[in-house]
């Protein structure tokens, strides 16, 4: 995290997200953070804080804690590769994915109950 009120906290403020387009990217944060130290990179711990929920079926919440964490990526992947994984049930790209398939039939039930 970056101090309060800091010149990074300021402008990463003022720039709000990171915008990603086709052939470039333009972070919220310097490079150096972005790409980096804050990056989510294969096989490397990072601390975070979650929002952990509880939800009733129809997509409520419930209950909710906030929580420090840590998070492990398992590979650097791609918002095309990521929606091929979500979006082919069959063919190479779901045989190669075949051990998060519950995973991804269970969000794709909370994506329904959430847009309604």
């Amino acid at each position: 995290m970056c101090a309060l009120l800091s010149g990074l906290d300021e402008e990463a403020f003022r720039r709000g997200t990171s915008v990603y387009l086709s052939e470039r990217a333009i972070p919220m944060l310097p490079e150096a953070l972005s790409n980096e130290i804050c990056s989510l990179n294969p096989r490397v711990d990072r601390l975070t804080m979650s929002v952990i929920m509880d939800l009733d079926r129809a997509g409520r919440v419930v209950d909710y804690k906030l929580a420090p964490s840590v998070i492990r990526s398992r590979e650097r992947m791609t918002y095309t590769k990521v929606n091929d994984i979500l979006t082919n049930l069959d063919g190479e790209t779901a045989q190669a994915y075949s051990h998060i398939k519950e995973l991804r039939l269970q969000m794709h039930e909370l994506t329904l109950i959430l847009i309604k």
